[in-house]
């Protein structure tokens, strides 16, 4: 393990610091506290980041149900937003995605 993950507060303990996952998981945790409307799940994810708080909280939080709700009805519309020809990109591109993400677990 490098330096930098021995410094970072581990997100969740059954998640190793040094793992793909947890890149992941901490990119999605800076989303939510740049990004989330709610000002209270914003802090939350802020707080979980620096290791005052554990990921479980958030996990348990009727914040987060909100939050995905409306992120994916905003994902929704913007499927619905795009024409034939960017939506087969999107599609490439999100099938390309997942399939590298398979191999980086």
């Amino acid at each position: 393990m490098d330096r930098q993950n021995e410094d970072e507060p581990a997100l969740l303990q059954s998640i190793p610091r040094e793992s793909p996952l947890h890149a992941t998981v901490k990119s999605a945790l800076q989303a939510l506290r740049d990004e989330a409307p709610d000002p209270a799940l914003r802090a939350l994810c802020g707080d979980i980041l620096s290791g005052q708080r554990n990921a479980r909280e958030l996990l348990s939080s009727s914040m987060l149900d909100a939050a995905v709700t409306l992120g994916a009805e905003q994902y929704q519309e913007h499927l619905r937003t795009m024409d034939p020809e960017e939506r087969a990109a999107f599609d490439r591109a999100t099938q390309s995605y997942l399939g590298e993400a398979g191999e980086r677990s």
